[in-house]
């Protein structure tokens, strides 16, 4: 027995087989993909590769079926252990963050066989990424399993073993809850968390077809664990996976890969590693040099334009059809006139956690016992929604003018303003600018600075907040709030931020030098 340590779940100890298994090529490959690929550069600690959390998984699923007492023979066992190390083989670099966007990539099953059965050997010759002497030294996951185990695993992710493949790939899974606490942990998101009583609470049921599938314990308590996790999962997309400045990064990524890849080379992102890939991206193609030097110095593209769910359904729409209309989207680009990247998330985050089956002795779904629940959940979900415009082009007056032709095709002015480099002294053109704005508005709407004042406080405000705090009423506070955005916008002042959130609208002066200056000039 051998023991690997995980920051995560401590020791977890390994067969001889499994600790072969590891120290093969395609295993080691994956501790040069990163799991949530470019996310680093929002949250430096997000590092962590693929082959951690393929240990982790493969704990979990040791885990499950011991807490949960799963009637599964040491044979099926030792498979299902196998196939949870190497879920993750055929991944690509950067994994899911290019897979999708990409239109040349093999698919999974086919990249999956060629790496079981050994032919990936061939590969790494054809594309000069190791030599035929250094094939001889290396061990591949073909030299380790034999052809009998090879089959048995694909028989687990195929769904042949269906109540197998079901710990490790299903609405809530192996793979699932190890990548939550993961994520969580590497990104500093303390709160990202779940009652680890779900371990206990896999069964085996027989479904309507008559499929032994896994289900689990029709608790109360149990559901609400699934809640949990459910919604520790959506956090995550919140605040991390559908960060914009991941999806520009992102985007960017793709950009490189598209202006790189042909059919003669696709599969190399199933042969290398994150930086190796990257590597070959800074070649000869100029666009991909340029983006991967972006990357490294960090100079993403610009924001523009971003519409959510709270944007009207009309504008929303207008996005929807330039995602699924080539010929609208090239009209757009067209109109728009400019070097720009169009962001939607790379797939919706819900899946069909309503069908997630409870109670062995009669499996259903969990909508049936669960259903407001789930419903609130679907909407939270449906609710990450989001569409960006970003561009290479750093000038505030580009960003500006490409926002106003958004404005007009999507008849709305979106939740981002762009905004122009704010200059630290005060007897910049910024500060002169505002200390006429001031005057102005001391001469026009002299009220409406008690209104501004309250925008200057530690923290955003809502119009029933300046409501209290000034005793002018509602409609009053809503006309001097429009007025001081506008008069503010005219004179190229933009330091009002608005943020709507459950039809509320936030206002806030964020930079403190600002608002140290308004407070000091109105006192």
């Amino acid at each position: 027995m051998y023991r690997v340590r995980d920051p995560l779940h401590g020791d977890v100890s390994l067969t001889q087989e499994e600790y072969r298994l590891i120290n093969t090529y395609e295993m080691q490959r994956l501790s040069r993909v990163k799991q949530l690929g470019l996310s680093y550069l929002v949250y430096p600690g997000a590092t962590h590769t693929r082959f951690e959390h393929s240990i982790g998984v493969r704990w979990l699923v040791e885990n499950i079926i011991v807490k949960s007492k799963l009637p599964i023979s040491p044979d099926k066992r030792r498979i299902l252990y196998l196939a949870s190390l190497l879920h993750d083989v055929s991944h690509s670099c950067f994994s899911h963050r290019v897979e999708e966007s990409i239109r040349v990539i093999p698919p999974h099953d086919k990249i999956r066989d060629v790496i079981l059965t050994g032919n990936i050997k061939e590969k790494l010759v054809d594309h000069k990424i190791l030599r035929s002497s250094e094939i001889e030294n290396t061990k591949f996951i073909s030299d380790v399993l034999n052809r009998e185990t090879i089959e048995e695993i694909r028989n687990v992710y195929d769904g042949t073993y269906q109540e197998l493949k079901d710990i490790l790939d299903n609405n809530i899974d192996a793979d699932n809850l190890d990548y939550i606490l993961r994520d969580g942990f590497h990104l500093g998101l303390n709160a990202v968390d779940y009652d680890d009583r779900i371990y206990s609470a896999f069964r085996l049921g027989m479904d309507q077809t008559g499929r032994m599938r896994t289900v689990f314990a029709n608790e109360r308590t149990i559901l609400e664990s699934i809640g949990i996790i459910l919604n520790a999962r959506w956090y995550l997309y919140r605040v991390a996976y559908l960060h914009h400045t991941i999806m520009i990064a992102d985007v960017m990524l793709s950009k490189a890969i598209k202006q790189w890849l042909n059919e003669e080379n696709g599969d190399i992102l199933f042969l290398v590693g994150d930086e190796e890939l990257l590597s070959m991206l800074k070649g000869d193609n100029e666009v991909s040099r340029d983006c991967v030097n972006r990357l490294f110095s960090r100079r993403l593209y610009k924001r523009t334009y971003m519409l959510d769910h709270s944007s009207p359904l009309r504008a929303k729409q207008k996005a929807k059809d330039i995602r699924d209309n080539p010929v609208e989207k090239g009209e757009f680009e067209n109109y728009v006139d400019e070097d720009i990247s169009i962001i939607f998330p790379r797939k919706d985050p819900w899946k069909e956690f309503g069908n997630i089956l409870v109670d062995e002795d009669n499996p259903r779904p969990i909508k049936s016992e669960f259903y407001s629940e789930i419903s609130l959940l679907k909407e939270k979900y449906d609710n990450l929604w989001r569409f960006l415009i970003a561009t290479p082009k750093e000038d505030y007056n580009t960003r500006k003018s490409i926002f106003d032709k958004c404005v007009k095709y999507f008849g709305n002015s979106g939740i981002y303003h762009p905004k122009k480099v704010l200059i630290k002294e005060k007897n910049s053109e910024l500060f002169e600018n505002l200390k006429t704005v001031l005057k102005k508005i001391s001469k026009e709407r002299e009220a409406s600075i008690r209104v501004l004042r309250e925008l200057c406080g530690e923290r955003e405000v809502i119009s029933g907040d300046i409501e209290t705090k000034t005793g002018l009423s509602r409609s009053t506070v809503s006309q001097y709030l429009g007025y001081l955005r506008d008069i503010l916008g005219e004179h190229e002042v933009p330091i009002i931020s608005v943020r709507l959130d459950k039809k509320r609208k936030f206002w806030w002066i964020k930079d403190p030098r600002f608002r140290e200056y308004i407070m000091e000039s109105t006192a």
